[in-house]
């Protein structure tokens, strides 16, 4: 039995956004997309129901036809986008960390419960030194509907769960308040990008919805249309949903690198991985006037 690699189950990528109207801003538009909370952390007498959920949501990917199916209903729509993405870029299966599992799969797979809501994988892996291959998955109970679902995988994301500062609390917070009316540069985009990389971390966020909103109004048209031919260039290759404002297509992997914001020259910002952004002053208000990549970074 095997489970291989599911690009095409991949999310459509970015296309770029529309000019906003200015009517509303980014950040009220990220909120009234999570007005209703639709997670339940799963309690502790709940966790032989989600880790029978688990082994069998596992299971199930090497034997169905319906692939996109079984992810649409078993996980979040923010999970199934860092599921999408997670797989663009590493050209594996997030859930498993492989693109095929060993032949004994399912006998030796295994789930642990490790604090309310997370829970542990493991299986046995030949191709590893330690012959174990593990991920994590934090499962809720869906308020619309009653049903467990997967918010997050792991994957290949490098960051260590047992910091406090990317643990529940971290996943779960809520986007700062972009700054556009007077301060600096650097003040203004410091804000901006913790609250537009905030919702690949927020667990009920929707990434494509939000990030769109949050580009519509504190991008240029010029740095829209820079952003949107960024992702041609991986679209062409059929590797969709690069991000140029984070210079990836899986923001947690570099988690922490993400944030780090360092000033350049007058106006220009260095961000994410190989990616500057210019900031200017644009009929009153401060906006990103310029996205350059650097590949390779």
């Amino acid at each position: 039995m095997a489970i291989t690699c599911l690009m095409a189950c991949g999310c459509s990528g970015h296309k770029g956004a529309s000019v906003s109207n200015g009517s509303d801003t980014a950040l009220q538009a990220g909120k009234a997309l999570r007005s209703s909370a639709t997670m339940v952390a799963v309690a502790d007498e709940d966790s032989s129901a989600a880790m029978d959920f688990l082994r069998r949501f596992v299971l199930d990917l090497e034997f169905t036809d319906t692939i996109g199916s079984l992810l649409d209903s078993c996980l979040t729509p923010h999970a199934r986008e860092l599921f999408s993405r997670a797989g663009e870029e590493h050209d594996m299966d997030a859930i498993v960390k492989a693109q095929d599992t060993p032949d004994d799969f399912e006998q030796t797979l295994q789930f642990h419960r490790l604090k309310t809501g997370w829970y542990k994988m493991q299986y046995r892996a030949e191709w590893l030194a330690t012959k174990t291959e593990s991920n994590l998955f934090y499962v809720i109970r869906d308020r619309r509907d009653g049903r467990l679902r997967v918010a997050y995988v792991q994957g290949l994301d490098t960051t260590k769960l047992t910091k406090a500062k990317n643990n529940d609390s971290f996943f779960l917070a809520v986007e700062p308040e972009i700054k556009v009316d007077g301060g600096t540069p650097y003040k203004f985009l410091s804000a901006f990008y913790k609250a537009y990389t905030a919702v690949y971390f927020s667990l009920d966020a929707q990434i494509e919805k939000e990030t769109a909103a949050l580009r519509a109004e504190y991008l240029s048209d010029d740095a829209r249309r820079q952003y949107a031919a960024a992702a041609s260039e991986y679209d062409m290759d059929g590797m969709y949903g690069y991000d140029a404002l984070i210079g990836a297509f899986y923001t947690t992997v570099s988690r922490e690198k993400a944030r780090m914001i360092k000033e350049v020259a007058k106006g220009v910002f260095s961000v994410g991985d190989g990616t500057e952004l210019t900031v200017a002053r644009v009929g009153g208000r401060w906006l990103i006037t310029k996205i350059k990549v650097t590949p390779g970074s």
